[in-house]
């Protein structure tokens, strides 16, 4: 699937891009027409004020948190069962001897070029690629060895 309108409309009309400009245009507008027609269609189906594809990436959300150790009632309770001792009278403190040189830590820059690319959210899925001719991943269609499917 692309992820450019144009590429997706070029592919669907690759046969009437011969036609005059009138038909050419009458062609598309048929197409549009249809495509909304599909996808109204779809979404008239929905049930929820999500679509399919929220509920089931929030459905997988829930279930995974709900396998989360820490929002267990006995971890919970467990958390507040240590004591909480007192610090004592001020007075009885021993002092212990302040050196006021104090420096900040020595900062070295890491080497190599720094990065360019941004680091993706903890939320955030990278899509794979896939090969169009074999269908497998990590590769594309110009670095393929394999057969077409």
């Amino acid at each position: 699937m692309t992820t450019n309108i144009c590429e997706s409309l070029n592919s669907k009309l690759k046969i009437d891009r011969d036609l005059p400009v009138a038909s050419l245009l009458e062609a598309i507008r048929e197409f549009l027409q249809w495509w909304f027609y599909e996808r109204r269609k779809a979404a008239s189906c929905l049930k929820s004020v999500l679509s399919s594809w929220g509920e089931g990436l929030i459905r997988k959300l829930v279930d995974e948190s709900r396998s989360f150790i820490y929002y267990y009632a006995t971890v919970l309770s467990a958390t507040y069962d240590g004591l909480v001792r007192s610090i004592g009278n001020h007075t009885d403190w021993s002092v212990v001897e302040v050196n006021d040189n104090i420096l900040p830590p020595i900062f070295r820059r890491p080497a190599g070029r720094p990065r360019k690319r941004r680091i993706p959210s903890i939320g955030e899925v990278s899509k794979s690629s896939k090969c169009s001719r074999c269908k497998r991943a990590d590769h594309n269609i110009r670095t393929c060895r394999f057969e077409p499917i």
